[in-house]
Formats: C-alpha cells, structure tokens, sequence
C-alpha cells in the first residue's frame, strides 16, 4: 500500500468535502459527472507526481 494514490485517497478522505457535497445535492441537471473528491483527488495526486519527478 505505498503506492502515490493511495496516499491521496486517505488525504482526500480527510478533508471535510461537505460544501461541495452540498452543491452537488442540490443538482438539478441531472448527476454530477464526477465524483466530489475525485478533482481534488486528481489535482493532489498530479502536482504530488510532479514534485516527486523534480527531487
């Protein structure tokens, strides 16, 4: 389990994601196209991989 993504699945698991999971209740055009925490998810899991490249 030292794998990158898992880290940032735990990190993103911890972060109060409520007043986006908010807005996307209130959605009314239908689901949302991603999960709440998966742009998070995605842009930790991005910029971590690139500071990781530059060590």
């Amino acid at each position: 389990m030292n794998h990158l993504a898992h880290f940032v699945n735990d990190t993103v698991d911890q972060i109060d994601l409520s007043p986006i999971f908010a807005v996307y209740e209130r959605e009314s055009r239908g689901y949302p196209p991603y999960h709440p925490a998966m742009p998070p998810g995605s842009t930790l899991h991005a910029s971590w991989q690139e500071r990781v490249k530059m060590l």
